[in-house]
Protein backbone atom coordinates (compact mmCIF):
# COMPACT_ATOMS: atom_id res chain seq x y z
CA UNK A 1 0.00 0.00 0.00
CA UNK A 2 1.17 3.50 -0.77
CA UNK A 3 1.20 6.18 1.93
CA UNK A 4 0.71 9.92 1.58
CA UNK A 5 2.52 12.02 4.16
CA UNK A 6 0.88 14.68 6.28
CA UNK A 7 1.90 17.43 3.86
CA UNK A 8 -0.73 16.13 1.42
CA UNK A 9 -3.64 16.65 3.85
CA UNK A 10 -3.99 20.27 2.73
CA UNK A 11 -4.80 19.44 -0.93
CA UNK A 12 -7.15 17.09 -2.78
CA UNK A 13 -5.57 13.99 -4.30
CA UNK A 14 -6.70 12.83 -7.71
CA UNK A 15 -5.73 10.14 -10.27
CA UNK A 16 -6.79 7.33 -12.57
CA UNK A 17 -8.14 4.24 -10.81
CA UNK A 18 -5.55 2.05 -12.60
CA UNK A 19 -2.41 2.36 -14.67
CA UNK A 20 -3.68 -0.09 -17.31
CA UNK A 21 -6.67 -2.14 -18.30
CA UNK A 22 -7.30 -4.77 -20.99
CA UNK A 23 -10.63 -5.08 -22.82
CA UNK A 24 -11.96 -7.31 -25.58
CA UNK A 25 -12.62 -5.70 -28.95
CA UNK A 26 -16.32 -6.64 -28.74
CA UNK A 27 -16.88 -5.09 -25.32
CA UNK A 28 -18.80 -2.17 -26.78
CA UNK A 29 -17.24 0.50 -24.57
CA UNK A 30 -14.75 0.86 -21.75
CA UNK A 31 -14.99 3.15 -18.72
CA UNK A 32 -12.08 5.33 -17.70
CA UNK A 33 -12.40 6.09 -13.98
CA UNK A 34 -10.85 9.03 -12.13
CA UNK A 35 -10.83 8.99 -8.31
CA UNK A 36 -10.61 11.90 -5.86
CA UNK A 37 -9.62 11.91 -2.20
CA UNK A 38 -9.76 14.69 0.39
CA UNK A 39 -12.00 17.03 -1.72
CA UNK A 40 -11.37 20.23 0.25
CA UNK A 41 -12.45 22.47 -2.64
CA UNK A 42 -13.67 22.35 -6.24
CA UNK A 43 -11.21 20.68 -8.63
CA UNK A 44 -11.08 20.57 -12.43
CA UNK A 45 -9.02 17.99 -14.32
CA UNK A 46 -8.64 17.18 -18.00
CA UNK A 47 -8.16 13.71 -19.49
CA UNK A 48 -6.18 13.86 -22.75
CA UNK A 49 -5.57 11.28 -25.46
CA UNK A 50 -1.80 11.10 -26.02
CA UNK A 51 -1.45 8.29 -28.55
CA UNK A 52 -1.06 4.53 -28.79
CA UNK A 53 -1.28 1.97 -31.58
CA UNK A 54 -5.09 2.07 -31.84
CA UNK A 55 -6.43 4.41 -34.54
CA UNK A 56 -8.81 7.13 -33.36
CA UNK A 57 -12.08 7.03 -35.30
CA UNK A 58 -11.49 3.48 -36.54
CA UNK A 59 -10.67 1.36 -33.49
CA UNK A 60 -12.47 3.61 -30.99
CA UNK A 61 -14.55 6.80 -30.88
CA UNK A 62 -12.39 9.51 -29.37
CA UNK A 63 -14.17 11.76 -26.84
CA UNK A 64 -11.00 13.41 -25.60
CA UNK A 65 -10.06 15.86 -24.26
CA UNK A 66 -12.67 15.60 -21.49
CA UNK A 67 -12.81 18.00 -18.52
CA UNK A 68 -14.16 16.67 -15.21
CA UNK A 69 -15.29 18.84 -12.30
CA UNK A 70 -15.19 17.47 -8.75
CA UNK A 71 -17.24 19.57 -6.30
CA UNK A 72 -15.89 20.24 -2.84
CA UNK A 73 -16.90 17.63 -0.29
CA UNK A 74 -17.87 14.92 -2.80
CA UNK A 75 -15.66 11.80 -3.04
CA UNK A 76 -17.57 10.02 -5.80
CA UNK A 77 -15.35 8.91 -8.71
CA UNK A 78 -16.22 10.02 -12.23
CA UNK A 79 -16.06 7.96 -15.41
CA UNK A 80 -15.63 8.63 -19.13
CA UNK A 81 -17.13 6.13 -21.53
CA UNK A 82 -14.97 5.29 -24.55
CA UNK A 83 -16.77 3.38 -27.35
CA UNK A 84 -14.73 0.51 -28.83
CA UNK A 85 -15.21 -0.51 -32.47
CA UNK A 86 -15.62 -4.23 -33.18
CA UNK A 87 -14.46 -4.39 -36.79
CA UNK A 88 -14.12 -7.46 -38.98
CA UNK A 89 -10.44 -7.04 -39.68
CA UNK A 90 -7.91 -9.56 -38.38
CA UNK A 91 -5.52 -7.49 -36.30
CA UNK A 92 -3.35 -7.64 -33.21
CA UNK A 93 -3.78 -5.98 -29.82
CA UNK A 94 -3.89 -2.17 -29.93
CA UNK A 95 -3.43 0.43 -27.24
CA UNK A 96 -4.86 3.81 -26.20
CA UNK A 97 -2.67 6.12 -24.10
CA UNK A 98 -4.34 8.65 -21.76
CA UNK A 99 -2.94 11.38 -19.51
CA UNK A 100 -4.45 13.31 -16.59
CA UNK A 101 -3.60 17.04 -16.19
CA UNK A 102 -4.92 19.84 -13.99
CA UNK A 103 -4.45 23.54 -13.38
CA UNK A 104 -5.93 23.27 -9.88
CA UNK A 105 -3.78 22.99 -6.79
CA UNK A 106 -3.99 19.23 -6.21
CA UNK A 107 -1.77 16.26 -5.57
CA UNK A 108 -1.73 14.04 -8.68
CA UNK A 109 -1.57 10.30 -8.07
CA UNK A 110 -1.82 7.95 -11.10
CA UNK A 111 -1.55 10.34 -14.07
CA UNK A 112 -1.42 7.88 -17.02
CA UNK A 113 -3.49 4.93 -18.18
CA UNK A 114 -3.02 2.44 -21.03
CA UNK A 115 -6.09 0.72 -22.48
CA UNK A 116 -5.20 -2.41 -24.44
CA UNK A 117 -7.83 -3.63 -26.92
CA UNK A 118 -7.53 -7.41 -27.34
CA UNK A 119 -8.69 -8.83 -30.71
CA UNK A 120 -11.58 -11.28 -30.68
CA UNK A 121 -11.45 -12.21 -34.36
CA UNK A 122 -7.79 -13.18 -34.80
CA UNK A 123 -5.57 -15.57 -32.91
CA UNK A 124 -1.89 -14.57 -33.04
CA UNK A 125 0.20 -17.74 -33.51
CA UNK A 126 2.46 -18.77 -30.63
CA UNK A 127 6.05 -19.75 -31.44
CA UNK A 128 9.07 -20.92 -29.55
CA UNK A 129 11.87 -18.42 -30.07
CA UNK A 130 14.05 -20.78 -32.10
CA UNK A 131 11.23 -21.06 -34.64
CA UNK A 132 11.53 -17.37 -35.60
CA UNK A 133 15.20 -16.54 -34.79
CA UNK A 134 16.83 -18.12 -37.82
CA UNK A 135 18.79 -16.19 -40.46
CA UNK A 136 19.65 -16.53 -44.13
CA UNK A 137 23.18 -17.04 -45.47
CA UNK A 138 23.57 -13.24 -45.45
CA UNK A 139 22.53 -12.98 -41.81
CA UNK A 140 19.07 -11.55 -42.60
CA UNK A 141 16.33 -12.67 -40.19
CA UNK A 142 14.20 -15.22 -42.06
CA UNK A 143 11.02 -14.29 -40.11
CA UNK A 144 10.96 -10.56 -40.85
CA UNK A 145 7.42 -9.15 -40.57
CA UNK A 146 6.01 -12.26 -38.87
CA UNK A 147 3.31 -11.45 -36.30
CA UNK A 148 3.61 -13.84 -33.39
CA UNK A 149 3.39 -14.41 -29.65
CA UNK A 150 6.52 -15.32 -27.67
CA UNK A 151 6.87 -16.27 -24.01
CA UNK A 152 10.03 -16.44 -21.92
CA UNK A 153 12.12 -15.09 -19.05
CA UNK A 154 13.50 -11.55 -18.98
CA UNK A 155 17.31 -11.34 -18.99
CA UNK A 156 19.34 -8.17 -18.69
CA UNK A 157 18.27 -4.67 -17.75
CA UNK A 158 16.47 -1.94 -19.65
CA UNK A 159 18.99 -0.31 -22.01
CA UNK A 160 16.42 1.98 -23.68
CA UNK A 161 14.58 3.95 -20.95
CA UNK A 162 12.40 5.86 -23.48
CA UNK A 163 10.55 2.58 -23.93
CA UNK A 164 12.36 -0.62 -23.14
CA UNK A 165 14.98 -3.01 -24.50
CA UNK A 166 15.95 -6.33 -22.94
CA UNK A 167 16.52 -9.98 -23.86
CA UNK A 168 13.78 -12.63 -23.76
CA UNK A 169 14.98 -16.25 -23.41
CA UNK A 170 12.93 -19.44 -23.47
CA UNK A 171 14.04 -23.08 -23.39
CA UNK A 172 15.02 -22.94 -27.09
CA UNK A 173 16.71 -19.58 -27.80
CA UNK A 174 16.80 -15.87 -27.02
CA UNK A 175 15.68 -12.69 -28.80
CA UNK A 176 16.04 -8.96 -28.29
CA UNK A 177 12.86 -7.10 -27.29
CA UNK A 178 12.62 -3.45 -28.34
CA UNK A 179 9.91 -0.85 -27.87
CA UNK A 180 10.86 2.68 -28.87
CA UNK A 181 8.32 4.82 -26.99
CA UNK A 182 5.90 2.57 -25.09
CA UNK A 183 6.86 0.60 -21.99
CA UNK A 184 3.32 -0.85 -21.56
CA UNK A 185 3.49 0.17 -17.89
CA UNK A 186 6.19 -2.45 -17.33
CA UNK A 187 9.43 -2.07 -15.36
CA UNK A 188 12.10 -4.39 -16.76
CA UNK A 189 13.14 -6.92 -14.09
CA UNK A 190 15.34 -9.95 -14.61
CA UNK A 191 13.52 -13.17 -13.80
CA UNK A 192 10.07 -11.98 -14.91
CA UNK A 193 8.11 -14.32 -17.15
CA UNK A 194 6.32 -12.34 -19.86
CA UNK A 195 4.22 -12.96 -22.95
CA UNK A 196 4.71 -10.65 -25.91
CA UNK A 197 2.76 -10.34 -29.14
CA UNK A 198 4.44 -8.34 -31.86
CA UNK A 199 6.29 -8.24 -35.15
CA UNK A 200 9.75 -9.69 -35.89
CA UNK A 201 12.20 -7.01 -37.09
CA UNK A 202 15.96 -6.63 -37.36
CA UNK A 203 18.32 -3.80 -36.36
CA UNK A 204 21.98 -3.83 -37.49
CA UNK A 205 21.91 -7.61 -37.75
CA UNK A 206 20.22 -8.13 -34.36
CA UNK A 207 16.92 -10.05 -34.62
CA UNK A 208 14.24 -8.58 -32.35
CA UNK A 209 10.53 -8.46 -31.64
CA UNK A 210 8.69 -5.14 -31.41
CA UNK A 211 5.78 -5.64 -28.96
CA UNK A 212 2.23 -4.60 -29.69
CA UNK A 213 0.81 -6.24 -26.57
CA UNK A 214 2.52 -7.23 -23.35
CA UNK A 215 1.54 -9.46 -20.44
CA UNK A 216 3.42 -10.11 -17.19
CA UNK A 217 2.87 -13.75 -16.16
CA UNK A 218 5.10 -14.34 -13.11
CA UNK A 219 8.16 -13.04 -11.28
CA UNK A 220 11.23 -14.34 -9.48
CA UNK A 221 12.12 -17.06 -11.99
CA UNK A 222 15.66 -18.38 -12.41
CA UNK A 223 17.79 -16.81 -15.12
CA UNK A 224 20.40 -18.62 -17.22
CA UNK A 225 23.95 -19.04 -15.98
CA UNK A 226 26.61 -17.80 -18.41
CA UNK A 227 27.97 -20.30 -20.93
CA UNK A 228 31.75 -20.03 -21.38
CA UNK A 229 32.57 -19.35 -25.04
CA UNK A 230 35.69 -18.58 -27.06
CA UNK A 231 33.85 -16.97 -29.97
CA UNK A 232 31.08 -14.38 -30.45
CA UNK A 233 28.83 -15.17 -33.41
CA UNK A 234 25.22 -15.77 -34.45
CA UNK A 235 24.93 -18.58 -31.90
CA UNK A 236 25.80 -16.25 -28.97
CA UNK A 237 23.32 -13.54 -30.05
CA UNK A 238 20.73 -12.92 -27.27
CA UNK A 239 22.35 -15.58 -25.06
CA UNK A 240 24.05 -15.27 -21.65
CA UNK A 241 27.72 -16.04 -22.32
CA UNK A 242 31.12 -15.46 -20.69
CA UNK A 243 34.63 -14.74 -21.95
CA UNK A 244 37.31 -16.14 -19.65
CA UNK A 245 40.73 -14.79 -18.72
CA UNK A 246 40.94 -11.73 -20.93
CA UNK A 247 42.63 -8.32 -20.79
CA UNK A 248 41.84 -4.94 -22.29
CA UNK A 249 43.63 -4.34 -25.59
CA UNK A 250 43.81 -0.58 -24.98
CA UNK A 251 42.80 0.94 -21.66
CA UNK A 252 42.27 4.31 -23.42
CA UNK A 253 39.15 2.83 -25.08
CA UNK A 254 37.45 2.82 -21.65
CA UNK A 255 36.08 6.35 -22.20
CA UNK A 256 32.84 6.46 -20.15
CA UNK A 257 31.33 8.60 -22.92
CA UNK A 258 27.52 8.57 -23.35
CA UNK A 259 25.48 6.77 -24.54
CA UNK A 260 28.05 4.00 -24.13
CA UNK A 261 31.37 2.84 -25.49
CA UNK A 262 33.10 -0.20 -26.98
CA UNK A 263 36.34 -1.75 -25.79
CA UNK A 264 38.37 -4.56 -27.27
CA UNK A 265 39.44 -7.50 -25.11
CA UNK A 266 41.78 -10.37 -25.88
CA UNK A 267 42.95 -13.70 -24.50
CA UNK A 268 46.26 -13.26 -26.31
CA UNK A 269 45.02 -15.03 -29.43
CA UNK A 270 41.48 -13.84 -30.23
CA UNK A 271 40.05 -10.34 -29.89
CA UNK A 272 36.42 -9.49 -29.11
CA UNK A 273 34.31 -6.36 -28.64
CA UNK A 274 32.58 -5.51 -25.35
CA UNK A 275 29.87 -2.83 -25.23
CA UNK A 276 29.40 -0.85 -21.98
CA UNK A 277 25.96 0.80 -21.98
CA UNK A 278 25.44 3.98 -19.94
CA UNK A 279 22.34 2.45 -18.30
CA UNK A 280 24.48 -0.14 -16.47
CA UNK A 281 26.27 0.43 -13.17
CA UNK A 282 29.52 -0.36 -15.02
CA UNK A 283 29.40 2.99 -16.83
CA UNK A 284 31.52 5.59 -15.04
CA UNK A 285 33.82 3.08 -13.34
CA UNK A 286 37.56 2.67 -13.86
CA UNK A 287 38.91 0.29 -16.48
CA UNK A 288 39.58 -3.23 -15.13
CA UNK A 289 43.22 -4.18 -14.71
CA UNK A 290 45.10 -7.42 -15.26
CA UNK A 291 43.29 -10.57 -16.38
CA UNK A 292 39.57 -11.02 -15.69
CA UNK A 293 36.47 -12.80 -16.96
CA UNK A 294 33.29 -11.04 -18.09
CA UNK A 295 29.75 -12.30 -18.72
CA UNK A 296 26.79 -10.65 -20.43
CA UNK A 297 24.30 -10.82 -23.27
CA UNK A 298 25.55 -11.59 -26.76
CA UNK A 299 24.65 -8.91 -29.29
CA UNK A 300 25.39 -7.66 -32.79
CA UNK A 301 25.88 -4.27 -34.45
CA UNK A 302 26.57 -4.66 -38.16
CA UNK A 303 25.29 -1.76 -40.24
CA UNK A 304 25.17 -3.47 -43.63
CA UNK A 305 24.32 -6.76 -45.28
CA UNK A 306 25.69 -9.40 -45.08
CA UNK A 307 25.19 -9.32 -41.32
CA UNK A 308 28.12 -11.55 -40.45
CA UNK A 309 30.24 -9.31 -38.19
CA UNK A 310 29.92 -6.77 -35.37
CA UNK A 311 29.22 -9.39 -32.70
CA UNK A 312 29.48 -7.99 -29.18
CA UNK A 313 29.21 -8.88 -25.52
CA UNK A 314 27.08 -6.58 -23.38
CA UNK A 315 27.72 -6.93 -19.62
CA UNK A 316 24.66 -6.18 -17.48
CA UNK A 317 26.20 -5.06 -14.20
CA UNK A 318 29.50 -4.94 -12.28
CA UNK A 319 28.93 -8.46 -10.97
CA UNK A 320 29.40 -9.72 -14.53
CA UNK A 321 33.11 -8.91 -14.12
CA UNK A 322 35.27 -11.25 -12.05
CA UNK A 323 37.87 -9.86 -9.69
CA UNK A 324 40.92 -9.12 -11.85
CA UNK A 325 44.12 -11.09 -11.36
CA UNK A 326 47.00 -8.60 -11.29
CA UNK A 327 50.67 -9.61 -10.92
CA UNK A 328 52.89 -6.91 -9.43
CA UNK A 329 55.84 -6.60 -7.04
CA UNK A 330 58.23 -3.91 -5.91
CA UNK A 331 61.95 -4.03 -5.08
CA UNK A 332 65.17 -2.15 -5.72
CA UNK A 333 66.09 -2.11 -9.39
CA UNK A 334 69.87 -2.08 -8.76
CA UNK A 335 72.25 -3.83 -6.35
CA UNK A 336 76.02 -3.44 -5.77
CA UNK A 337 78.25 -6.35 -4.82
CA UNK A 338 81.95 -6.83 -4.19
CA UNK A 339 84.50 -9.61 -4.65
CA UNK A 340 83.12 -12.94 -3.48
CA UNK A 341 79.90 -11.34 -2.30
CA UNK A 342 76.43 -12.82 -2.83
CA UNK A 343 73.31 -10.62 -3.20
CA UNK A 344 70.12 -11.26 -1.21
CA UNK A 345 66.79 -9.93 -2.48
CA UNK A 346 63.30 -9.86 -0.93
CA UNK A 347 60.72 -8.64 -3.50
CA UNK A 348 57.46 -7.31 -2.02
CA UNK A 349 54.47 -9.04 -3.61
CA UNK A 350 51.66 -6.53 -4.27
CA UNK A 351 49.52 -8.71 -6.55
CA UNK A 352 45.74 -8.96 -6.26
CA UNK A 353 43.28 -11.90 -6.32
CA UNK A 354 46.02 -14.51 -6.56
CA UNK A 355 45.88 -18.06 -5.20
CA UNK A 356 49.08 -19.41 -6.80
CA UNK A 357 52.40 -17.57 -7.19
CA UNK A 358 55.32 -18.69 -9.35
CA UNK A 359 58.59 -16.71 -9.20
CA UNK A 360 61.35 -17.11 -11.77
CA UNK A 361 64.57 -15.43 -10.60
CA UNK A 362 66.39 -15.72 -13.92
CA UNK A 363 69.18 -17.92 -12.55
CA UNK A 364 67.42 -21.25 -13.06
CA UNK A 365 65.61 -21.20 -9.71
CA UNK A 366 61.91 -20.71 -8.93
CA UNK A 367 59.75 -20.28 -5.86
CA UNK A 368 56.05 -20.77 -5.03
CA UNK A 369 56.17 -18.58 -1.92
CA UNK A 370 53.94 -15.52 -1.88
CA UNK A 371 56.80 -13.38 -0.54
CA UNK A 372 60.08 -15.23 -1.14
CA UNK A 373 63.67 -14.37 -0.31
CA UNK A 374 66.36 -15.29 -2.79
CA UNK A 375 70.18 -15.23 -2.93
CA UNK A 376 72.20 -14.74 -6.12
CA UNK A 377 75.71 -16.20 -5.82
CA UNK A 378 78.78 -14.22 -6.85
CA UNK A 379 79.78 -16.47 -9.75
CA UNK A 380 76.36 -16.02 -11.42
CA UNK A 381 76.29 -12.27 -10.89
CA UNK A 382 79.66 -11.52 -12.47
CA UNK A 383 78.40 -13.24 -15.66
CA UNK A 384 74.90 -11.68 -15.58
CA UNK A 385 74.92 -7.95 -14.86
CA UNK A 386 71.19 -7.76 -15.76
CA UNK A 387 68.79 -10.18 -14.07
CA UNK A 388 65.08 -10.52 -15.01
CA UNK A 389 62.68 -11.50 -12.23
CA UNK A 390 59.23 -12.71 -13.33
CA UNK A 391 56.12 -13.30 -11.21
CA UNK A 392 53.17 -15.28 -12.60
CA UNK A 393 49.96 -15.11 -10.55
CA UNK A 394 46.99 -17.45 -10.98
CA UNK A 395 43.54 -16.58 -9.59
CA UNK A 396 40.68 -18.71 -8.31
CA UNK A 397 39.10 -18.98 -11.78
CA UNK A 398 42.36 -20.12 -13.38
CA UNK A 399 43.21 -16.76 -14.97
CA UNK A 400 46.89 -15.78 -14.90
CA UNK A 401 48.79 -12.52 -15.07
CA UNK A 402 52.55 -11.92 -15.36
CA UNK A 403 54.84 -9.10 -14.29
CA UNK A 404 58.61 -8.82 -14.88
CA UNK A 405 61.36 -6.48 -13.70
CA UNK A 406 64.97 -6.13 -14.83
CA UNK A 407 67.50 -5.74 -12.00
CA UNK A 408 70.98 -4.27 -12.47
CA UNK A 409 73.74 -6.11 -10.61
CA UNK A 410 76.75 -3.78 -10.29
CA UNK A 411 80.11 -5.39 -9.54
CA UNK A 412 82.45 -3.17 -7.52
CA UNK A 413 86.02 -4.52 -7.15
CA UNK A 414 88.33 -3.93 -4.20
CA UNK A 415 90.14 -1.29 -6.24
CA UNK A 416 86.95 0.75 -6.31
CA UNK A 417 86.75 1.04 -2.53
CA UNK A 418 86.21 4.58 -1.43
CA UNK A 419 89.60 5.84 -0.26
CA UNK A 420 88.44 9.29 0.73
CA UNK A 421 85.36 8.45 2.73
CA UNK A 422 85.53 6.87 6.14
CA UNK A 423 82.94 4.71 7.85
CA UNK A 424 82.23 5.87 11.43
CA UNK A 425 80.66 3.83 14.22
CA UNK A 426 79.65 4.84 17.72
CA UNK A 427 80.04 3.40 20.30
CA UNK A 428 82.78 0.97 19.41
CA UNK A 429 83.09 -1.41 21.26
CA UNK A 430 79.29 -1.68 21.25
CA UNK A 431 76.73 -3.69 23.16
CA UNK A 432 73.30 -4.19 21.46
CA UNK A 433 73.17 -1.01 19.38
CA UNK A 434 75.63 0.85 17.18
CA UNK A 435 75.20 4.00 15.09
CA UNK A 436 76.95 3.96 11.72
CA UNK A 437 77.43 6.98 9.47
CA UNK A 438 79.04 7.70 6.09
CA UNK A 439 79.24 10.60 3.70
CA UNK A 440 77.66 8.35 1.01
CA UNK A 441 74.06 7.13 0.94
CA UNK A 442 73.73 3.53 2.13
CA UNK A 443 72.23 0.83 -0.11
CA UNK A 444 73.07 -2.05 2.20
CA UNK A 445 75.15 -2.80 5.29
CA UNK A 446 76.64 -6.28 5.79
CA UNK A 447 78.11 -7.59 9.05
CA UNK A 448 80.61 -10.50 8.70
CA UNK A 449 82.37 -12.63 11.31
CA UNK A 450 86.12 -13.40 11.42
CA UNK A 451 85.59 -16.30 9.01
CA UNK A 452 84.09 -13.96 6.39
CA UNK A 453 80.60 -15.36 6.87
CA UNK A 454 77.71 -12.90 6.63
CA UNK A 455 75.80 -12.84 9.95
CA UNK A 456 73.51 -9.78 9.50
CA UNK A 457 72.23 -7.68 6.59
CA UNK A 458 70.57 -4.31 6.88
CA UNK A 459 68.64 -2.80 3.97
CA UNK A 460 68.89 0.96 3.54
CA UNK A 461 66.97 3.53 1.55
CA UNK A 462 69.55 6.21 0.93
CA UNK A 463 70.29 7.15 4.56
CA UNK A 464 73.68 8.37 5.57
CA UNK A 465 73.17 7.43 9.23
CA UNK A 466 71.65 4.20 10.56
CA UNK A 467 71.16 2.47 13.90
CA UNK A 468 72.07 -1.22 13.78
CA UNK A 469 70.63 -3.86 16.09
CA UNK A 470 73.45 -6.15 17.36
CA UNK A 471 71.43 -7.97 20.01
CA UNK A 472 71.51 -11.26 18.09
CA UNK A 473 75.31 -11.27 17.71
CA UNK A 474 77.65 -13.06 20.07
CA UNK A 475 80.49 -11.00 21.58
CA UNK A 476 83.54 -10.84 19.32
CA UNK A 477 85.21 -9.14 16.37
CA UNK A 478 83.18 -8.29 13.25
CA UNK A 479 83.71 -6.49 9.96
CA UNK A 480 81.05 -4.00 8.83
CA UNK A 481 80.84 -3.34 5.07
CA UNK A 482 78.72 -0.49 3.71
CA UNK A 483 77.59 -0.37 0.07
CA UNK A 484 76.54 2.70 -1.93
CA UNK A 485 76.14 3.55 -5.58
CA UNK A 486 79.62 5.09 -5.52
CA UNK A 487 81.58 2.38 -3.75
CA UNK A 488 82.01 0.42 -0.54
CA UNK A 489 83.73 1.04 2.80
CA UNK A 490 84.61 -1.22 5.73
CA UNK A 491 85.34 -0.86 9.43
CA UNK A 492 86.04 -3.17 12.34
CA UNK A 493 83.49 -3.58 15.15
CA UNK A 494 83.96 -5.01 18.63
CA UNK A 495 80.76 -6.56 20.12
CA UNK A 496 80.81 -6.81 23.96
Amino acid sequence: HSFLGCEFLNTPQIGFSAAAQNVQENIGSVNVTVNIFNPLYDVEVTVNYTGGSATSGEDFNNPFPVTLTFPAGETNPQTIQVPITDDEFEEISESIQLELVTLSEVTLLQTTQTITILPNDFVIPFYYINQISGTTENGVADSLGVLCTLQGIVHGLNTYPQGFQFTLIDATDGINVFSGDDNFGYTVTEGDEVQISGVITQFSGLTQIEPQSFLLLSQGNDINDPEIVNELNELTESQVVELKCITLVDEAQWTNVSPGFNVEVTDGQETWEVRIDEDTDIFGTSAPQGHFSVAGIGGQFDSSEPYDSGYQLLPRYMNDFSEPVVAYFTMDNAYDFGDGQDVNIEPLNQSSDGTLYVWNFGDGTTSFDENPAHTYDFDFLVQNPIVTITLTVTGAEGCTDTYSMEISMNYISISELSQTSSLRMFPNPANDQVTISWQEEFNEIVVSNVFGQTVRRFKANGQKTMNLDLSLLAPGQYQVTAYSNKGIATAQLQKI
